[in-house]
């Protein structure tokens, strides 16, 4: 597993950011160029398999060839089979992904940013189905989001790890088909019936999951939300979505029309493509009515976090905060990162945190800018995060992991816990010969999921294995051994 400062080819590593069971991402920059960029590693293990690693090239073919604004751009691809290293480089997205975004909201997102957050991704989508290729795993978390410099939110779609293509030329020597029969590709919250049937993958696939993450964004709830990835196919299934004014009372007939078709159980009556959809959509963003007033925020506490599993972290409970590399800062960052003493001050302000000064937010330059929960601020080449206590209605009780047995808990934060025996894990087995990465516990958008890494090694949720499976307050939850309970703070 690559560290801090390890250096692979022209690419020093900063931080790792991301990842699930097959590949972990990291920070990296580029040691000439000076500017950050995404590198996409596959596991060694995985890597020594011809089927897996022709399939994770595959991703970076596709996202190579199909590209596009609001599609993650990938660069190059680093193949040295003697260090056992297998990578695809990407541009960094500096920002949060969509779930966050939505989450920050804190219910039905202002209509402005549905159609900053949701057009740009139709129309990459519509392109990616027009070079034959169906995503086939879109979710808030694969949708990553920056700002420009006027805030316009700039979302880019991400992880094509399990995208569907019949191009001869980007297949080489792969099968048409990857999978095994039975086996469901993709995340259950956001599967068309006819996906789960294990019908042939068709771009109508990935207009049902664009609808309900619009659904989710309009309303600030999962169409089909389910105390488990069962009850969620079944609901899927079995049932069409509610009306989703039934649910957010102010949206209008045109905005639940475009939802609503997107939904469709018959992939006939949904639109004819993405790019039809789009003009629906902006159509009826045009014709909505003025969001409401929102009630300012009245919770002060808040933190800032730099590096994941043992990064530092700093309390925000005090306002001005400065934010630099000399004595006198109260957060103090390297030097050698190219912060300077005294580059930026957090202050809380008008029931909000601002930050001033030489910064960037979410990828854009601020020099002053009003910051949510789950924003990324640069200052210098120190990324850090921000998180506001009760940045959300829901988020004033804090939700925890407790295990059982024990007065051991561990609250459940934006970046989630990762459970393992790796160094920088949160909760460590007992039994060190397990793999380093067991399962990841964390928020997507408004919900809980646990998402395994270890074939092997699966989680348990209520006594049933799990891959990916959402998780409710009081649920039952064991992995390595930990006996695990979601619960709210009393």
């Amino acid at each position: 597993m690559l560290q801090a400062g390890d250096r692979v080819y022209q690419y020093v590593v900063e931080e790792r950011v991301g990842g699930g069971g097959a590949a972990t991402v990291f920070r990296v920059r580029h040691q000439v160029l000076g500017h950050a960029l995404a590198l996409k590693v596959l596991d060694p293990r995985l890597a020594a398999d011809p089927r897996q690693s022709r399939r994770f090239l595959l991703e970076g073919r596709i996202m190579a060839r199909i590209r596009h604004p609001a599609i993650v751009m990938v660069t190059d691809a680093l193949v040295e089979p003697a260090l056992g290293v297998l990578a695809l480089v990407m541009e960094y997205v500096e920002g949060p992904n969509l779930g966050e975004v939505l989450a920050s909201f804190g219910g039905p997102a202002p209509t402005a940013a549905l159609g900053q957050l949701f057009l740009p991704v139709l129309a990459g989508i519509h392109h990616a189905h027009r070079e034959g290729v169906v995503h086939r795993d879109l979710k808030p978390g694969n949708v990553l989001v920056s700002r420009d410099a006027s805030g316009r939110w700039l979302p880019r779609i991400a992880d094509f790890g399990v995208a569907h293509t019949a191009d001869r030329a980007l297949l080489g020597d792969l099968p048409v088909r990857e999978t095994r029969s039975g086996v469901l590709l993709g995340t259950p919250a956001f599967m068309c019936p006819e996906q789960i049937r294990g019908d042939a993958p068709a771009p109508a696939w990935d207009q049902f999951a664009l609808g309900a993450m619009l659904f989710e964004a309009a309303t600030g709830r999962h169409p089909f939300e389910g105390p488990s990835d069962d009850a969620t196919l079944a609901a899927i299934s079995e049932r069409p979505p509610p009306p989703p004014s039934a649910v957010a009372p102010t949206l209008s007939r045109d905005l639940e029309r475009v939802i609503l078709t997107a939904l469709a159980t018959d992939p006939g009556a949904r639109f004819p493509s993405c790019e039809a959809m789009a003009t629906a959509l902006a159509a009826a963003l045009a014709a909505q009515p003025s969001d409401p007033p929102r009630a300012a925020a009245q919770v002060a506490r808040a933190s800032l976090s730099m590096g994941r599993g043992g990064g530092s972290r700093w309390e925000l409970t005090a306002s001005p905060v400065r934010i630099g590399s000399g004595e006198g800062d109260d957060v103090v960052l390297p030097a050698r990162l190219g912060v300077t003493a005294g580059q930026a001050t957090l202050r809380f302000a008008d029931q909000a945190w601002v930050v001033e000064g030489e910064v960037w937010v979410n990828g854009a330059r601020a020099a002053h800018q009003q910051v949510a929960s789950g924003d990324i601020v640069r200052v210098g080449h120190a990324v850090l995060r921000f998180e506001v206590e009760g940045a959300r209605p829901e988020a004033r009780r804090q939700l925890w992991l407790l295990e059982e047995g024990s007065d051991r808990r561990w609250a459940l934060g934006l970046r989630g816990l990762l459970i393992g025996t790796a160094p920088h894990a949160d909760l460590r087995p007992a039994d060190q010969t397990l793999p380093p990465r067991l399962a990841t516990v964390r928020p997507q958008g408004r919900d809980v999921i646990v998402e395994s890494h270890s074939p092997s090694h699966l989680p348990q949720v209520n006594g049933r294995r799990a891959t990916f499976r959402l998780l409710r307050p009081g649920d039952a939850l064991e992995v390595g051994g930990i006996h695990l309970k979601l619960a709210w703070s009393q």
